[in-house]
């Protein structure tokens, strides 16, 4: 079984000055890392957890789940975090560390992965008073 995670500490939302989705996506960031099998696939500190959370939502939503690449408003490139279709299941890799992939996965341990993630995100903005479902629903 290939364990996945993204994680992340210290939200910081001390930056947040608007109401609109983009101000809510681009100015909540935490240092975030997605590991496999204990190994770190892709590290980065002050990433934008809630709008990679809201575009994993989207996506795990679909009904065919074409490869996940991530494209962020505050990236020059796509593809920070990529879940992509391979041998029957899921791997997990950043554009930004090529090197690093993980294990073939199944969907129900990348579904597990994402959604635990999203749960996460979810709680600590409604304790921090942000209107999360907004985040989710638009």
């Amino acid at each position: 079984m290939t364990v996945l995670q993204m994680r992340y500490t210290n939200m910081d939302i001390s930056d947040l000055r608007g109401s609109l989705l983009a101000d809510l996506l681009i100015a909540i960031d935490a240092d975030f890392e997605v590991r496999a099998e204990g190994r770190v696939i892709y590290e980065e500190p002050a990433f934008p957890v809630v709008e990679l959370a809201r575009s994993l939502a989207v996506w795990a939503a679909t009904e065919d789940h074409d490869d996940f690449i991530f494209e962020s408003l505050t990236a020059d490139e796509p593809g920070i975090v990529m879940i992509r279709r391979e041998g029957g299941g899921w791997v997990v890799s950043s554009a930004f560390t090529p090197e690093v992939v993980s294990a073939v996965a199944d969907w129900v341990d990348v579904s597990a992965c994402i959604a635990e993630f999203i749960g996460r995100v979810t709680a600590e903005l409604r304790q921090r008073g942000v209107d999360a479902d907004r985040i989710f629903r638009s």
